[in-house]
């Protein structure tokens, strides 16, 4: 299986933001070993296009700008998206740095653990007491995994900063 990779263009088949060969080299030169031991083909190809599925579905409504095009299968590349730090714009053909790396850190996380495990009736345990030991869990603890690092790569392009998994917006008057 060979993996379509968007390239700028706006593919209506593409399934990831990265190729294997990005991942293998981004990875390769942070030292980790975790994904080099994966295959190429069974697990990086899939991992990729997990993990663009993923990203797709849980930030895919909070882009900022607009697709450029109604027939391409990913939400980039778009149009009228300020460059992370900066006061110009990516090239409408462009996909920014920040999206093909939490593709590529979500990819290796897909490898190991679902990104978007089921919940069980464990999941809502609000107390938890064996003899004297008692552990309580805060109201406000999500049910559900938070991937701060990949909020923090993602956030900017949302129109915020990432701040512990929450976006808040800068307004400069």
């Amino acid at each position: 299986m060979t993996i379509v990779v968007e390239d700028g263009t706006g593919l209506s088949t593409a399934e990831s933001y990265a190729s294997v060969a990005d991942a293998n080299t981004y990875f390769a030169k942070r030292l980790n070993a975790a994904w080099d031991e994966l295959d190429d083909i069974d697990d990086k190809e899939p991992a990729l296009i997990k993990a663009t599925d993923f990203m797709e579905r849980v930030y895919g409504q909070k882009w900022i700008g607009t697709r450029t095009s109604e027939t391409q299968a990913l939400s980039f590349p778009r149009e009228g998206v300020k460059r992370v730090g900066g006061w110009n714009y990516y090239d409408n053909d462009e996909i920014p740095r920040e999206v093909k790396v939490a593709c590529m850190e979500l990819a290796l996380k897909v490898s190991s653990e679902p990104l978007a495990a089921d919940l069980t009736a464990d999941d809502f345990i609000e107390a938890v007491t064996i003899g004297p030991i008692s552990i309580n869990y805060k109201e406000s603890s999500p049910a559900v995994k938070i991937y701060r690092e990949i909020n923090d790569w993602l956030a900017p392009l949302f129109g915020g900063i990432a701040s512990s998994g929450m976006a808040v917006k800068v307004i400069r008057t």
